[in-house]
């Protein structure tokens, strides 16, 4: 809203890559909140919870899913493939355009689960391919050669990376775990144990099952190093 406020600000060089900052994250984490909780209230640029305290849900999962779509459809058109100024950890528009596609197919799987018809899930099921397509011909990600690099300490922001938050607190402080990387490591690594821990995996069959056979990313082992 501040940014909205007047001429000025929009004059910025920043301008546009901080507004499509600010679409991406409204609609990263209502879309966290949407796949967990289904219908919630929403709050428009402007809007508080002081302003607004009884913000109702949408009415509709069409209404709910359009509104983090047009957020990512923004922040796909204002943001560049490569992070502002480089810092990686900011969004960007292959960041963008991947979970523009993941919501579409969310709006697709409504559409059938709703009884709307298969027409209305289809039509949205293309609108995720032609975004995906984007990320996929747009040459700056590939595949990792095996899955066993994806999270590797010194691997940070590899090729095949979108979005990510790195917990490394920078050189002489990995280890320290303060406050701040105590919180994030239990939000983004906590294990099945319920008490956070050293992962986000109990080894298993099921863990080791989940990966296709055959499939060529798979040629490391899960419990020794390479």
């Amino acid at each position: 809203a501040g940014m909205e406020s007047g001429e000025t600000t929009k004059s910025f060089a920043s301008y546009k890559y901080l507004d499509g900052e600010a679409h991406a994250l409204r609609a990263y984490f209502y879309m966290f909140l949407a796949e967990n909780w289904g219908r919630v209230p929403m709050l428009a640029t402007g809007e508080t919870f002081i302003t607004t305290p009884n913000k109702a849900a949408a009415e509709t999962d069409d209404e709910m899913w359009d509104f983090i779509i047009e957020d990512l459809k923004a922040a796909a058109d204002e943001l560049d493939w490569k992070p502002y100024n480089g810092e990686y950890g900011r969004c960007t528009k292959g960041m963008a355009l991947s979970y523009l596609g993941e919501a579409y197919l969310w709006k697709a799987y409504k559409a059938r689960f709703n009884g709307d018809g298969d027409a209305k899930s289809t039509e949205n099921i293309k609108l995720a391919k032609a975004a995906l397509e984007q990320v996929v011909n747009s040459g700056v990600y590939k595949l990792a050669q095996s899955f066993s690099t994806l999270w590797d300490v010194d691997e940070a922001w590899p090729k095949e990376c979108v979005f990510q938050v790195v917990n490394d607190m920078g050189a002489g402080n990995y280890g320290k775990w303060d406050s701040d990387a105590h919180i994030f490591n239990n939000f983004f690594a906590g294990s099945t144990n319920g008490g956070g821990g050293w992962g986000s995996e109990y080894l298993s069959w099921e863990l080791y099952f989940s990966y296709e056979k055959n499939d060529k990313r798979r040629d490391a082992s899960m419990c020794t190093s390479p």
